[in-house]
């Protein structure tokens, strides 16, 4: 094998194996390592948007999945400065939330997106699921990656809690961002 000792780059997906030598020792095992490409997802050209996400809030009974939500009656709609589990009103004790609108990437590049969420929450991005952390469960974070060319992409954030206090927090790392809540000025509907 060619032995490695500088930076070399990946430019399309590519599965990358390496092993270790040392005289007098048996190789190493062979490591490997699947580097996936990603294509920026191009932006949408918005003429109208305004500060804020929409959400269509929900009271769920028998919610096992994000996808029950879409069963239950709106109860509330109306618009909030970001995602979030605080919706400004006193929530029932099983609740489901639909939020959509768009997020502005700063820069193009490769982003990484995290859902912590007290149940079920998934979070699509241009219509691909990015984060898929469904199903009833105890508080953690789930994530996913995808690359955006700069500007508006379209975002849907489906959200329940079956029992107890919601909890739901969208972030993103990456282009230069360190891992953060999404702010409330990246948020457009």
């Amino acid at each position: 094998s060619i032995l490695y000792k500088d930076k070399f780059n990946i430019e399309r997906t590519s599965t990358l194996k390496a092993k270790t030598y040392k005289e007098g020792f048996e190789a190493s095992y062979t490591a490997a390592l699947k580097f996936r490409k990603l294509d920026l997802m191009p932006a949408y050209k918005l003429n109208a948007a305004r500060r804020g996400i929409n959400y269509s809030y929900r009271e769920v009974w028998l919610c096992k999945k994000t996808e029950d939500i879409g069963r239950y009656p709106e109860e509330k709609k109306g618009v909030l400065s970001a995602v979030k589990a605080d919706l400004g009103f006193k929530l029932s004790q099983k609740i489901g939330v639909i939020y959509q609108g768009y997020i502005k990437a700063p820069k193009s590049g490769a982003y990484t997106f995290f859902l912590d969420s007290d149940d079920g929450s998934v979070l699509y991005i241009d219509d691909i699921l990015t984060v898929n952390n469904d199903g009833s469960h105890r508080r953690r974070e789930r994530s996913g990656q995808l690359a955006l060319k700069a500007g508006f992409h379209k975002i849907t954030v489906k959200h329940f809690q079956v029992g107890g206090k919601a909890k739901l927090k969208l972030s993103w790392q990456g282009a230069g961002i360190g891992k953060q809540e999404i702010p409330d000025n990246y948020y457009f509907h």
